[in-house]
């Protein structure tokens, strides 16, 4: 039994995984359930859910510490993939999304890591130096055949939903979401999840260091996969469906007054503004049977400090 057990092992796993299942059941509580009626206050939360960090690791018993998967027994995984998580002050949301990551990942029968990149300190939310310090890291484990950046309050809702890449397009993995109807919220944005290649994150040099607080690092990564030989793909099959989580922003995640200023010269800054200009200082590297959490500092850009220090 053992010697066949090491033979399935080295067959490589079917193109379609037997253990999808289609759509996924996404337990909520209501109060975070963006499709939720703000009347509807009939419905008690539900008590104990999400699961914690604890309960998560008991049910995924194959999880390895810092929240990699080596793949089925039975078979030899296609892909390998490192999903890197930016983060702060959200940790019921991260909660929820382990939990349902780690399903739809095992399900896929792919090989990967979870990586949470925290920002640490009093600095404004810098999501895409929290990214890109989540890609290079990644590289240190491993060759990861795809690196998926995904948002934490997003989950998918279809076990089939593709977590892979493609070499020739940069795949937009979550443009249909229930907050905005499933209908794809502007023409630019490539936000919720998205997956590159090395090559392709590389030829983008990554995300603009440059964005801090809310919004403008995906309608920046937009325009630099444009300017690449590289195009943007999504699916559209109907079972493409994304959950948000409900949030209200941090006070550490204000509206950037700049940001606009920042993307129209987008295209102009990628090749200095990136991975070739990140700054970030690692603080600590916490493994966890769930997950991969590194603790950063991040840099204030100077045009971000003359903003904010004016009367």
């Amino acid at each position: 039994m053992e010697k066949e057990n090491v033979k399935k092992k080295q067959e490589m796993c079917p193109t379609v995984s037997p253990l999808l299942k289609g759509p996924i059941s996404i337990l909520i509580n209501a109060e975070l359930d963006y499709n939720a009626k703000e009347t509807n206050t009939s419905k008690p939360p539900l008590q104990n859910w999400p699961p914690t960090l604890e309960q998560v690791a008991v049910h995924y018993k194959d999880l390895e510490l810092g929240g990699s998967y080596a793949g089925p027994r039975d078979c030899k995984c296609k892909t390998s993939v490192a999903v890197i998580v930016p983060f702060r002050d959200r940790e019921m949301h991260l909660r929820f999304f382990l939990y349902y990551i780690h399903q739809l990942l095992q399900r896929q029968q792919l090989c990967y890591v979870i990586i949470v990149a925290e920002q640490v300190g009093s600095e404004p939310f810098n999501k895409g130096q929290l990214m890109n310090s989540g890609f290079v890291y990644a590289n240190r484990l491993m060759n990861f055949d795809c690196f998926i950046f995904h948002d934490v309050d997003t989950t998918a809702q279809d076990d089939r939903i593709p977590y892979t890449c493609n070499s020739d397009h940069v795949y937009h993995i979550a443009p249909y979401l229930d907050k905005y109807n499933y209908k794809i919220n502007g023409d630019l944005t490539v936000g919720g999840a998205v997956a590159f290649t090395k090559e392709q994150f590389t030829a983008v040099n990554g995300y603009s260091d440059e964005y801090v607080g809310w919004g403008g690092e995906d309608d920046d990564m937009a325009v630099r996969i444009k300017s690449t030989k590289y195009t943007l793909s999504r699916l559209k099959e109907n079972y493409i469906r994304f959950k948000m989580f409900k949030h209200k922003r941090d006070k550490g995640n204000p509206k950037n007054p700049r940001r606009s200023d920042r993307l129209r010269v987008a295209h102009e800054r990628m090749k200095e503004d990136g991975l070739n200009s990140l700054n970030t200082s690692s603080v600590d590297v916490i493994k966890y049977l769930t997950h991969t959490r590194l603790k950063l500092k991040t840099f204030t850009p100077k045009y971000v400090k003359e903003v904010l220090n004016r009367p």
